[in-house]
């Protein structure tokens, strides 16, 4: 998006939370823009004008879950990415299956053979569907659960990547509602679900998915369809993601949203 003018008022800059620094430490990273927002808010340093100007400043913020944990921060300053990531907003946009063949330079028939269609992300949501219920509801409710975060891979999936586990879902369900707590735990937690689910039957869940998955995902189908031939196998995410960002129509209609956020932020 910094590369396309058009899709920006003019009069911007764009800076990397890891360029920031504050008293010569630079945090980088989502809770670190957090708390620089926070600051801003204080000092009432968001939106200042003088006899020539008007600036205000902007976070643009990965939205994880934030929007399922209410967790997330209401302002005109701060945009959300409509995916989990950016990564994933790059995925979500783009043409994985021509950015996985650039990627691991493969044939057209290697890529038909290891990524049939470009929605690997709904592929992967519905595959990984009671991890990702497993997630949130542990997030939401604040609450820990052994080897239940967004950092891993599914651990109720045979190999990450197979079929369901069905006790393992259940035994870290159980977990889960006992740190959960209360009598009214398991109401709470289906509740959540529930809402989970929504999200899923609205044809929307490919957005729960994390940039990080879907570069494991296709690195799996890659490496395991394509076991009998020549190919790379050292290719990371961000190469991936990088050959992805390159098939994106910044023109499109997904845009839309980011610019009526843009528009907010600008008349606020």
């Amino acid at each position: 998006m910094q590369k396309n003018s058009a899709f920006f008022p003019s009069g911007y800059s764009i800076r990397l939370a890891e360029e920031i620094t504050i008293d010569g430490r630079s945090a980088g990273g989502k809770a670190f823009a957090c708390r620089m927002f926070e600051l801003f808010r204080e000092k009432g340093w968001l939106k200042q004008s003088n006899s020539q100007l008007t600036q205000r400043v902007g976070f643009f913020l990965d939205r994880d879950f934030e929007h399922l944990t209410g967790s997330a921060t209401v302002s005109p300053h701060v945009i959300y990415t409509l995916a989990a990531d950016v990564e994933a907003e790059i995925a979500l946009h783009g043409r994985l299956a021509n950015a996985t063949g650039s990627a691991y330079s493969l044939t057209s028939e290697q890529v038909q053979k290891a990524i049939p269609d470009d929605d690997l992300m709904t592929t992967l949501a519905f595959l990984w569907r009671s991890w990702i219920r497993l997630l949130i509801t542990a997030e939401a409710f604040g609450v820990s659960v052994p080897n239940v975060h967004h950092a891993g891979l599914s651990k109720v999936n045979t190999g990450s990547f197979g079929t369901e586990i069905p006790e393992e879902i259940r035994r870290i369900g159980d977990e889960l509602q006992k740190a959960v707590g209360g009598s009214d735990a398991s109401m709470r937690i289906d509740s959540k679900v529930a809402e989970v689910d929504r999200i899923f039957e609205s044809g929307q869940g490919r957005t729960l998915v994390k940039g990080k998955w879907i570069a494991a995902f296709i690195h799996h189908r890659v490496t395991r369809l394509l076991a009998d031939e020549v190919i790379q196998s050292n290719v990371s995410g961000s190469t991936v993601f990088a050959a992805s960002l390159e098939t994106i129509d910044f023109g499109a209609s997904w845009t839309t949203k980011y610019r009526e956020k843009l528009d907010l932020l600008i008349r606020s």
